[in-house]
């Protein structure tokens, strides 16, 4: 009988932290913000600019050497720019250059990473 009531409490413990969970599960917030890729190779160096859509810079983020990253930002609608610049080997000078690719209008809603690939470089800009 004793282990009975011993079994019995056992499971009113676990049943009573199980219903504690969901209110806990129910906190947990997720990343809020963009993830993606630039679509840049290991030799170039890139950067993606996120702005308001009335133009107002929020954040510059560099990406990883393949390319990828990843932005915390607000709920909202950003316009996103990457650009890239070689990236010069040992002893070789910086170049003198800048590559922009095409700009892309992104939402971000909350507790959702919004994947986004930006396109490759497509004009140069002034030095």
């Amino acid at each position: 009988m004793r282990n009975l009531k011993s079994q019995l409490a056992v499971w009113l413990a676990l049943l009573g932290l199980c219903s504690l969970m969901p209110g806990a599960m129910a906190r947990l917030t997720l990343p809020t913000g963009i993830d993606g890729s630039t679509g840049s190779s290991p030799n170039q160096i890139s950067t993606v600019q996120v702005c308001r859509l009335d133009g107002t810079p929020v954040v510059s983020v560099q990406a990883q050497m393949n390319g990828f990253f990843e932005v915390i930002l607000p709920p909202g609608t950003y316009v996103l720019t990457p650009y890239y610049m070689a990236r010069p080997f040992p002893g070789q000078p910086i170049p003198e250059y800048v590559l922009r690719g095409a700009s892309k209008e992104v939402t971000v809603t909350q507790n959702h990473l919004t994947s986004v690939n930006l396109s490759a470089a497509s004009f140069p800009l002034a030095p």
